[in-house]
């Protein structure tokens, strides 16, 4: 054992700067349904999860494309590879090997997409999306 210190950073952490993560909740409910236990949202920490009536992964056919949600126009950039942090439960960090292995074989390791907002815009909670 170490001593350690905790800091915070302002403005956080982000590995890919001026981004944010998008997921979709038919491919959450999808992937809980292959995996046959809950999945816990959190465990892919998105900025902006969707709620629409679309297929699961029909997000993946977004990339290159834009995005309206509400005020924000996204340019829709790659899925997300996943590292290993979604296999961590996000309140007791037991670890779940299994949803990697899973992620692996049925998903090229990806969930979700990473978009950039075209510039500052307000979005809120039940405004409209469209795909651009």
């Amino acid at each position: 054992q170490r001593p350690v210190t905790l800091v915070r950073l302002p403005g956080g952490q982000q590995d890919r700067p001026a981004t944010l993560l998008v997921t979709v909740e038919g491919s959450r409910r999808a992937a809980q349904a292959a995996l046959g236990v809950p999945l816990d949202l959190r465990r892919f920490r998105p900025n902006l999860h969707l709620d629409l009536d679309a297929e699961p992964y029909d997000e993946e056919g977004w990339i290159g494309r834009r995005l309206r949600v509400g005020q924000a126009e996204l340019e829709v950039m790659q899925g997300c590879v996943r590292c290993v942090i979604p296999t961590r439960d996000p309140d007791t960090q037991a670890k779940w090997p299994g949803l990697m292995r899973w992620l692996a074989a049925e998903r090229a390791m990806t969930f979700g997409v990473i978009v950039r907002a075209t510039g500052p815009a307000v979005v809120r909670q039940n405004d409209p999306v469209a795909l651009l």
